[in-house]
């Protein structure tokens, strides 16, 4: 009887353990991916965090590295990450390391959905909609103000025809990884046209 009691015991916490992570449906622009979330943690494939343009992710062996610029002047440097192993592939904390690889995302738990954006590209967007409207360009930096990033947009260059032609925006934060000891400020660049 102890035998089979232990034996139910057993299979509980392994399939407590196998199960304990949600599915999420991650959605970034027309790219679509399975996360996981545990805990208010959310988990995807490490390779998703490319397409927040600010890491390339290389695999050695059993282990993911990061290529991560740490200023504009250094060289970039690789940074191993830390892995959770859901269902037999290798996953990384989103919640955790989307803002550093360039990522803002809204999770949505009624529908289980992340919808990630990249956030200089976003702004980007917005200025060039409002074709240089200065009220949006306002408003956008103080948006990234609340949301804890640093946004300055150039004063507009003009053609020869006195028409709006480029505009530089400069995304700038502070980014804290703690398990590896580097913290620092990011900046990223980019024209609105």
């Amino acid at each position: 009887m102890f035998k089979i009691l232990f034996a139910g015991l057993l299979f509980l916490i392994f399939t407590q353990n196998i199960y304990a992570f949600t599915k999420v449906n991650v959605k970034y622009k027309e790219v679509s991916e399975t996360a996981y979330e545990e805990g208010e943690q959310i988990f995807t494939r490490p390779y998703f965090l490319e397409k927040g343009n600010q890491w390339k992710i290389i695999e050695n062996g059993k282990k993911i590295y990061a290529k991560v610029n740490l200023g504009i002047h250094e060289d970039p440097v690789d940074v191993e990450l830390p892995l959770t192993e859901i269902r037999g592939k290798p996953y990384i904390n989103f919640t955790f390391f989307s803002k550093q690889a360039g990522f803002e995302y809204i999770f949505d738990r009624k529908k289980m959905e992340i919808c990630a954006k990249e956030y200089k590209a976003d702004v980007i967007a917005e200025i060039e909609n409002s074709n240089f409207n200065p009220s949006v360009i306002a408003a956008c930096t103080s948006q990234a103000e609340a949301e804890g990033y640093q946004l300055t947009v150039s004063d507009c260059t003009y053609d020869a025809l006195g028409d709006l032609n480029t505009a530089e925006v400069i995304l700038t934060y502070e980014y804290n990884l703690p398990f590896f000891g580097v913290s620092g400020t990011r900046t990223t660049r980019g024209i609105a046209r």
